[in-house]
């Protein structure tokens, strides 16, 4: 009878035994966490490498303190309570790189390394201006505003005043703060930059663009008169039809730019002209 109460207990002693390894299991388990928890921090709070110099390159218009503003908010205070964000190993580059992108459209890139054991070093790439988007559309006189904008169609600052003359026009018909959005037209940016410059090595000089509703492109020359590209023409096969009715000695077009109306190209090998 002893023996049968004996084994009847045996299993509830093992149990206990077995709650008390895995407290004590967990237990050193916790410790080792918070050990690890209390060096990593305190390696993240060590002065000899917080982040004590902050340099620049590349930036010409975004000034160093508003860049360091941005900086300076990304690393300050702690990573999940402990670890600080200031530590030139754990500080948070890509976060830094995006908020600069985002907060200045002037910059293009931004790069951000470490530049020995308590400094950074920000390279920025800034958007360089070659052309102007303007309010409204181009036959408008009256024009209430202009931005800068680079070779990919961005547009990134307000223009000064002075610059009208300085850089070749684009319109289509959107007004309001234009700032980081891109010209929308129906043919790729870059490849119209490259038709306009195309045009200009030929002695077509033209300084206003003007991308209507429906697609169709209205070139405005320096001299006066306009030239109508058609949406669905490709800007290759129109150049050579403008050249071959530019370059035509019957027709002189180049002597009488002054009294053009408008070259139409918006028929394919059709090409019609009207003078004034």
């Amino acid at each position: 009878m002893y023996q049968s109460r004996q084994r009847a207990f045996r299993p509830k002693a093992v149990l206990q035994k077995k709650r008390k390894a895995f407290w004590v299991h967990f237990g050193l388990i916790s410790f080792d966490l918070l050990l690890w928890i209390f060096v990593l921090s305190f390696f993240t709070h060590f002065k000899p490498l917080q982040i004590a110099e902050i340099n620049f390159s590349g930036n010409e218009a975004v000034g160093d303190y508003y860049l360091s503003q941005v900086i300076s908010q990304e690393t300050s205070g702690n990573f999940l309570w402990f670890f600080s964000k200031n530590n030139i190993v754990t500080f948070p580059k890509s976060k830094i790189e995006s908020d600069i992108l985002v907060q200045f459209p002037r910059v293009a890139s931004v790069s951000v390394a470490r530049q020995g054991l308590s400094s950074i070093l920000v390279r920025i790439a800034e958007r360089q201006p070659k052309f102007l988007w303007c309010d409204g559309v181009a036959s408008e006189l009256a024009v209430s505003s202009c931005y800068l904008m680079d070779e990919t169609g961005r547009a990134f600052a307000l223009a000064p005043v002075f610059s009208g003359q300085t850089y070749l026009k684009y319109f289509n018909g959107e007004s309001g703060d234009l700032t980081n959005q891109l010209f929308k037209s129906n043919f790729n940016f870059q490849e119209l930059a490259f038709f306009i410059d195309s045009l200009r090595g030929s002695g077509i000089l033209v300084n206003k663009i003007n991308s209507n509703q429906n697609g169709d492109l209205e070139l405005y020359l320096e001299a006066g008169g306009k030239i109508i590209v058609g949406s669905g023409q490709t800007l290759g096969k129109t150049f050579d039809n403008l050249s071959s009715v530019w370059n035509d000695n019957d027709l002189n077009l180049k002597a009488s730019t002054t009294k053009l109306d408008y070259i139409d190209l918006r028929f394919g090998n059709k090409v019609f002209y009207k003078e004034r």
